[in-house]
């Protein structure tokens, strides 16, 4: 991968954060949450797709690998992701950045939304949620 992708590492409240991008370089972003019901972390089919869609789609995507449960709670989990996207709109504007995710990564982009909204941060552009985790209650019989 690193032969067609400039690959960087970074360290956000103590948790990695890749960058995956164009050797061409891109100004527009997505930020990936992988799934994993938050308590499996990322996988080798999750680092394929993220490198197929960099170079398919020219887009920066920045991966953080947040913490999990049992050893961490939603806020350690939520708090990370949000101070990554504060992080990415220092640097990109909102108009961008998407939010892509599958799973409890799906589930994830639309919870941080709203955190960004409650927050006054501005939301990002677009949403891509593969088979996201909406409903964890299991109340919608359908």
């Amino acid at each position: 991968l690193k032969a067609r992708l400039d690959i960087t590492e970074t360290e956000i409240d103590g948790f990695p954060v890749y960058e995956i991008a164009p050797k061409a370089g891109e100004r527009r972003r997505i930020l990936y949450m992988h799934g994993g019901a938050y308590v499996f972390q990322i996988t080798s089919y999750h680092w394929g797709l993220i490198a197929e869609m960099a170079e398919r789609l020219g887009f920066g995507i920045t991966v953080p690998i947040y913490p999990i449960a049992p050893e961490h709670d939603f806020h350690a989990m939520f708090g990370m992701v949000g101070d990554v996207y504060r992080r990415m709109l220092e640097e990109t504007e909102a108009e961008d950045i998407v939010f892509m995710g599958d799973s409890a990564g799906g589930n994830m982009a639309v919870v941080l939304t709203m955190m960004a909204t409650e927050d006054g941060l501005p939301s990002p552009s677009r949403h891509v949620l593969i088979s996201p985790g909406l409903d964890v209650s299991l109340a919608n019989p359908e």
